[in-house]
């Protein structure tokens, strides 16, 4: 699959999400937004010609979210080699589509006695794997995280982050924002941001039998 800011923006939505700022990226004037409610993605509008929700929503509350006035001017490092290592820990899954067979229920009428039964297609599921999107790394669980500073985010979301490392052919990018508890952003050489909602501190931190990474920072 060739990547394309179309593809990054898919990646960056949740279209099984009944919100619709949250299944088709904004246009706040000057940049479009694709966020699914834990990240979002900003590019410039100038990037990109796409098919977006008329919104309200303007710069101001997207700035509002993150607190962009209170962001240190000091900035960190990020390396893609210490993004790498940081996510060799945790495994890639495959995304998922609703089976077609049983339309996503898991289960099948039997045309003879009309008893259920599973759908074999997707083992009961009712989901199976979209081999057409690349594989994703795992979702957020408490055991499951990537440790900045004090902040926790999910493996997920970082791979997010790498793949526009990669379509950007970023080596290093800046960390401008790492509050604990509070969103992390990440600012790219051309302007395009990402910003992670970290998961909550306390929880992650005291969850017995975790599977913890850092991200080095420089």
């Amino acid at each position: 699959m060739i990547e394309t800011y179309e593809t990054l923006i898919d990646h960056f939505l949740d279209h099984a999400n009944p919100k619709r700022w949250s299944n088709k990226p904004i246009d706040t004037g000057n940049h479009i937004y694709a966020t699914d409610g834990h990240a979002w993605l900003k590019l410039s509008k100038e990037k990109i010609s796409i098919d977006v929700l008329p919104t309200d929503k303007d710069e101001k509350f997207f700035d509002g979210v993150i607190n962009r006035k209170e962001i240190c001017t000091e900035t960190i490092g990020v390396g893609a080699k210490s993004v790498e290592i940081a996510l060799e820990p945790f495994d890639k899954v495959s995304q998922t589509i609703p089976c077609k067979i049983c339309e996503g229920t898991g289960t099948l009428i039997c045309d003879h006695c009309e008893s259920e039964y599973s759908c074999e297609k997707c083992s009961g599921l009712g989901e199976i794997s979209d081999h057409s999107k690349p594989m994703v790394y795992e979702d957020w669980e408490y055991d499951k995280a990537i440790r900045i500073g004090k902040n926790f985010v999910s493996p997920f979301q970082i791979g997010r982050l790498q793949r526009v490392m990669h379509f950007e052919n970023a080596e290093k990018i800046l960390l401008t924002s790492n509050r604990t508890n509070k969103p992390l952003v990440f600012q790219f050489p051309s302007g395009i941001e990402v910003v992670i909602m970290p998961l909550d501190y306390e929880s992650t931190r005291e969850h017995k039998g975790n599977k913890f990474s850092d991200l080095y920072l420089n």
